[in-house]
């Protein structure tokens, strides 16, 4: 999310992958072939608390698995802000 702790922290670009997730200091899970919904389970949490992220940077080239870790201290995000929009537009139709 654009305006979210991760975003924040400016280590963390859209585009990496996320391999592995903890909770605090405790021990990394691996979370390659994992669904989605399952990952952000992990990543989400009480905020206050630290989640720490294994990723492998989308700047990497492109065979350079090296990964780095990244603590997040969580907060709340306004969905809002990801939320969509919608207007009226009044159109003029061959200037009518």
């Amino acid at each position: 999310m654009p305006a979210g702790p991760a975003a924040k922290t400016k280590q963390v670009a859209p585009a990496d992958k996320i391999v592995a997730v903890a909770q605090g200091d405790k021990e990394m899970v691996d979370v390659i072939g994992w669904r989605l919904d399952e990952v952000v389970k992990l990543i989400r949490g009480p905020k206050g608390s630290v989640v720490r992220l294994e990723i492998i940077p989308a700047s990497n080239a492109p065979n350079d698995q090296t990964s780095k870790i990244v603590a997040i201290t969580r907060e709340a995000v306004k969905l809002e802000e990801q939320a969509a929009k919608k207007s009226i537009l009044h159109l003029k139709q061959d200037g009518k």
